[in-house]
């Protein structure tokens, strides 16, 4: 599996994926059903991310033809059933051939609007393929004109054409001796039908026992109050127009399995053209998508990962929803062990949720939310982030911590990118921070390019590893005061917080702000300054 639940879950991805809209109904189906590219189709994946790239340039410079071919895009009908249909020899009804025709009639507008571009020829149906569908369009539509909607005219059978007038000149018949009998019962009993062509009589009127015996209309219902009364019809007219009926029936159903046999031998190259067209919406919509983030086209790098002002949409949403900024987050890391050290509340989580994002995303076939993105294929994401609870199970978060990881540890020779949040720390401090010490070093000899958040300092003496720091708050922000309400406590953090990552030199010591955002955000000054002095102590020990 290239992506669990519960990673998709972690880094938001279904949200983001929320406003990936498709516009065919091809397209809508597919989105569903996204797979990612994997080690081995990297070829496949920089084409399709060159194509993006054309199809954001052109859309970019005529904005206006691309809006048409939105609409048109808006307005294909699903011919899938229909095609299926016609795959097992089988006669589609004849609303279905409306909506092949439609399709036919949309794919050359469509083809028609991509014609005008040059750096659109790869979307373009081939000579071949174009021939067909005019070819097929014509098929139904037998008359001189060229029309969108599709009915089985008179012009596709001349038995058709006869039958029909036939039909006509009955009706027109009919309906004259109907109005000649209608103004006789009219004039003779002083009655007129209802809208519905029904004469009701009351029980009680005088004329009640006159009609009884009238030729011209037949009882067709009586209640006790009332009776109910239309024109009989002769039997032989009758039967005239239902043989009529019958023939032309016969005649329409002969011509759609005409219709059908002619566009059986060219199912092939009719799906073709449906998957031009699904391709053509899916990228689209991969490029409308990334306009809204101003993603940039990602490249391959086997060997480095490599990210620059990345962002996180939804978080980036959210906190502006809150008047608050994301900082955008630079990383360069290898395969093998990175660590993430920072104050709590430092936007570690954040970090590795968006570095995961990006690359899902970038692995769907997005453009992706940074300026640059270097990055190599991955067979798999998975993420191990946070409270984890399974009641269910009868785990703790430590234990369903250590379950969730132990199933990608035995990967451990695949290079999948595995994002680690503060492994241990649902255990008690001095085994935690050996567990997170083991697990990392295990980690620093597989395959996999791990990306792991901590808080425990011990990480910092293995070799081998990478370490970030968050460049965290200047000294002199301890000295502000900070007003009692939360609101303004996180805003006011959130705004002298630097969250850009550091690389860590070996010189460097470990981060300790802890104490003193506990002091910015209203601890009392007692507990404060106890815990300052049993670090300075510790560090004596030490």
């Amino acid at each position: 599996m290239w992506i669990d639940e519960q990673t998709r879950s972690q880094l938001h991805l279904e949200e983001i994926l929320a406003d990936f809209e498709p516009l065919t109904p091809y397209g809508k189906k597919e989105r569903k059903n996204l797979k990612p590219f994997l080690p081995g189709e990297e070829e496949r994946w920089l084409w399709m991310l060159n194509e993006q790239e054309k199809l954001q340039s052109v859309g970019r410079t005529f904005s206006e033809e691309f809006h048409k071919l939105e609409r048109i895009c808006k307005q294909f009908p699903d011919i899938t059933s229909i095609l299926e249909l016609l795959s097992q020899s089988r006669t589609p009804a004849l609303t279905d051939w409306f909506h092949l025709k439609r399709f036919l009639w949309l794919i050359q507008e469509w083809m028609e609007l991509l014609s005008k571009h040059e750096r659109l020829t790869s979307f373009l149906l081939s000579k071949e393929e174009i021939e067909i569908v005019n070819r097929l369009l014509w098929r139904l539509n037998p008359s001189p004109s060229l029309q969108p909607s599709f009915a089985v005219e008179d012009a596709y059978d001349e038995r058709l054409k006869n039958a029909r007038k036939r039909l006509r000149q009955l009706e027109v018949q009919k309906q004259k001796e109907r109005e000649e009998s209608i103004q006789q019962l009219e004039s003779k009993y002083n009655i007129r039908p209802n809208r519905l062509g029904e004469w009701v009589i009351d029980r009680k009127a005088p004329v009640h026992r006159e009609l009884e015996g009238e030729s011209q209309i037949t009882l067709i219902r009586e209640t006790m109050y009332e009776k109910v009364y239309e024109l009989s019809r002769p039997n032989l007219e009758q039967a005239q127009e239902d043989e009529l009926k019958q023939q032309i029936e016969e005649r329409v159903q002969l011509i759609l399995q005409q219709l059908a046999h002619q566009f059986m031998p060219h199912l092939s190259e009719i799906q073709q053209i449906v998957e031009k067209l699904t391709h053509f919406d899916l990228l689209w919509a991969r490029v409308r998508l990334a306009t809204t983030w101003n993603g940039v086209k990602p490249e391959w790098d086997v060997d480095h990962f490599v990210l620059d002002q990345g962002v996180h949409p939804v978080v980036e949403r959210y906190l502006h929803q809150k008047e608050l900024s994301f900082t955008p987050i630079d990383l360069h890391i290898y395969q093998g062990v990175s660590v993430i050290i920072g104050p709590n509340m430092g936007g570690k989580t954040v970090a590795i949720k968006t570095v995961g994002m990006i690359t899902a995303l970038a692995q769907l076939g997005f453009f992706v939310p940074a300026t640059r993105c270097r990055m190599p294929l991955f067979p798999w994401i998975a993420t191990v982030i946070g409270d984890d609870q399974q009641v269910e199970k009868g785990l703790s978060s430590f234990g369903a911590e250590v379950i969730r990881l132990g199933t990608w540890l035995e990967k451990k020779k695949q290079q999948g990118l595995l994002l680690l949040d503060e492994i241990g720390r649902g255990t008690n401090p001095i085994e935690g921070a050996s567990l997170s010490f083991a697990i990392t070093d295990y980690l620093s000899r597989s395959q996999i390019w791990t990306l792991h958040v901590t808080h425990y300092q011990e990480l910092m003496s293995l070799k081998h590893i990478q370490v970030f720091r968050v460049a965290g708050l200047p000294e002199e922000v301890y000295l502000y005061p900070i007003e009692k309400d939360p609101k303004a406590w996180i805003s006011l953090l959130h705004q002298r917080m630097d969250y850009r990552l550091v690389p860590v030199k070996e010189q460097d010591q470990f981060p300790e702000q802890a104490i003193s955002i506990a002091k910015m955000l209203g601890l009392h000054a007692d507990i404060v300054k106890q815990a300052q002095q049993l670090v300075k102590s510790k560090r004596g020990e030490e």
